[in-house]
């Protein structure tokens, strides 16, 4: 291949460069593999913000593997925090861990069998009402046991009773 440039490269070496490029942008099938042989049906989902002087949020997703071990899955840059940003992180992850290949295709996985945790960050949980309506979403208890304490309940009992109630298996 001749480029405009004046350089000549190979097929093979545009293929190896084209490949590295698209294992750099969607990553592989390692991962992914890895997740669903191994780890918990638990995501965590969570955001923070960047400190740099472009700004911006970092929003992540972990699950926990077999040793209790936090196993990465995605992670985006985004410049605000918002619903639509959920959205459109939500949808490629749910495209990305809930579509198994097997030799009779591409088939996808109920989203019943799944457990998102999160806090209450923006726009997240209007996200997750539309685009993983049935998964069973739960709150990440830290989170809040802080909102509980900006509401008034300070004190050891507050946090002993709000841990108690957490952790009960009985309602």
């Amino acid at each position: 291949m001749n480029l405009k440039l004046g350089q000549h490269i190979s097929k093979w070496m545009a293929f190896r460069a084209r490949a590295r490029a698209l294992k750099a942008i969607y990553g592989d099938e390692t991962s992914k593999d890895g997740f669903k042989s191994g780890c918990r049906r638990l995501v965590e989902v969570d955001g923070c913000h960047l400190k740099t002087k472009r700004g911006g949020q970092l929003l992540v997703v972990v699950a926990i593997d077999p040793n209790n071990n936090i196993f990465p899955l995605a992670y985006v840059l985004v410049e605000i925090e918002n619903k639509e940003t959920w959205e459109w992180f939500l949808k490629h992850l749910s495209e990305y861990i809930m579509t198994v290949s097997n030799e009779d295709g591409v088939f996808e996985v109920s989203q019943e069998c799944w457990t998102f945790m999160s806090d209450k960050q923006k726009g997240l949980i209007k996200a997750f009402k539309i685009v993983l309506s049935d998964i069973d979403h739960r709150f990440c208890v830290r989170h809040l046991h802080e909102n509980f304490k900006r509401a008034g309940f300070k004190g050891h009992t507050f946090k002993i009773a709000l841990w108690t109630a957490a952790t009960s298996t009985k309602v």
